[in-house]
């Protein structure tokens, strides 16, 4: 098993690690606009940066009701009032719609970090896909946590075996279904892993630590999508061998995209790009 689990959350040692590269720069940067995506939220900073990460609609029930959803967003329309600070630690709150604005704010911080000041110790490399960094030649199990459809449609490409770890039957369809597993087997699936591919949802909804945690440190474990465009120190130290990400190259044009209910093929055909992240050679 992974032995880098630790009580501080992945995501809470991000957030330090971005507050501790930006220092008194933090304090100058404001939020320009925040959207509430059909399948992304976008936070756009003052800088002209953009992040997006994961709208958790199959977490918020209350959705169907006005007066109990207002509570999801509950600063809505004085969002750009608040101070980034302020802001920040929604990424660890228990309110799964908070906590996908908080990585978005997140995410458009450390494409900030990248761009002006340099992400030592890490390459960044664009237009590669994480998942072609694996070495599938001796993998006898593959799990997938997550139904990300772009990976699925390439695992199936490859003709390779493997199993999707899911809460919900539903997000996979037709011939998909014969990979489900119930995301109530993941310590038992996870522990007898060799390749492990992470989405990024996997971070708004707060499960990323105890899924990397039953993971065995001999595997090859993925991390990517665009929810995962962060600062990746405390996924690499929890065992993450390559993160996946994207670089939003036209924010205000992301921002609409989002605005008008696009998706990530959206985002990738006028408006990012996407990238891996590993360390540098030491």
């Amino acid at each position: 098993m992974n032995e880098n689990y630790s009580e501080t959350s992945s995501i809470q040692e991000t957030i330090q690690d971005i507050d501790n590269r930006l220092g008194s720069r933090l304090d100058s940067i404001g939020l320009a606009e925040a959207i509430i995506g059909l399948f992304y939220i976008g936070a756009r900073l003052s800088t002209g940066h953009a992040g997006v990460a994961f709208t958790p609609r199959t977490d918020i029930p209350e959705a169907v009701c006005c007066p109990r959803s207002a509570a999801r967003v509950p600063d809505a329309g004085n969002l750009r009032n608040k101070k980034i600070r302020e802001l920040l630690p929604y990424s660890w709150d228990s309110n799964v719609l908070k906590s996908s604005l908080g990585i978005a704010i997140a995410n458009a911080l450390s494409q900030y970090i990248w761009d002006e000041m340099g992400l030592d110790g890490y390459n960044i490399i664009p237009d590669k896909d994480a998942i072609e960094e694996i070495d599938f030649t001796q993998a006898k199990a593959i799990t997938m946590v997550g139904a990300f459809a772009p990976f699925i449609r390439q695992l199936k490409a490859l003709e390779k075996n493997f199993v999707v770890l899911e809460k919900e039957p539903r997000a996979l369809k037709g011939d998909e279904l014969r990979y489900f597993r119930p995301a109530s087997e993941r310590s038992q699936v996870l522990a007898r892993s060799d390749v492990v591919i992470l989405t990024g949802a996997t971070i708004v909804n707060h499960t990323i630590d105890e899924i990397l945690s039953f993971i065995p440190s001999s595997a090859q474990v993925v991390l990517a999508g665009p929810t995962a465009s962060m600062v990746p120190t405390a996924f690499f130290r929890r065992g993450v061998n390559f993160l996946g990400g994207i670089r939003i190259i036209e924010a205000e044009k992301a921002m609409r995209i989002l605005a008008e209910g696009g998706s990530g093929y959206h985002l990738f055909r006028e408006a990012a790009q996407k990238i891996l992240l590993i360390p540098s050679p030491q």
